[in-house]
């Protein structure tokens, strides 16, 4: 995942695709591809130096019987694998390392957290509903170590 934020990245700084306020669109279609594209993208906003906002778009083509109750179900299966965590700066666990941290973010009161793990990772973490980024994660992401 490091060296497609590092090719995304590239791009993005290369072609000056993001300005400062953007809301970048991502066509989701539950491929591969473009779950990739929103990953990548979700991650990306959390550290560039640009601030940008990140919307997922799908379309109702209309198709008869077309419908999201599979990826409704992959959320699903996350339930209780999902937690927050909002941690005062120095009062970061080194013990958290050994979980798949989805999301970082710093904030006025700490940094906020989003741990994927089969178990409570930290006594005040709060279970919460998975995002498709969550999704990607637990079932393709990099393994912990």
């Amino acid at each position: 995942m490091q060296h497609i934020l590092g090719q995304v990245r590239r791009c993005v700084e290369d072609y000056h695709m993001i300005e400062a306020g953007d809301k970048v669109a991502v066509g989701v279609s539950g491929g591969k591809d473009s779950l990739l594209t929103l990953t990548a993208l979700a991650r990306l906003r959390d550290f560039y130096p640009i601030p940008f906002q990140v919307e997922a778009i799908t379309l109702e083509t209309g198709t008869p019987g077309m419908s999201f109750d599979a990826v409704a179900e992959l959320c699903r299966e996350l339930d209780g694998k999902v937690w927050a965590l909002t941690l005062a700066e120095p009062d970061v666990p080194a013990s958290l390392v050994h979980h798949t941290i989805s999301n970082l973010a710093r904030e006025e009161n700490g940094i906020r957290l989003r741990i994927l793990s089969e178990t409570q990772p930290h006594p005040d973490a709060r279970p919460v509903e998975a995002d498709l980024e969550e999704v990607f994660l637990y079932h393709c992401g990099e393994e912990t170590q």
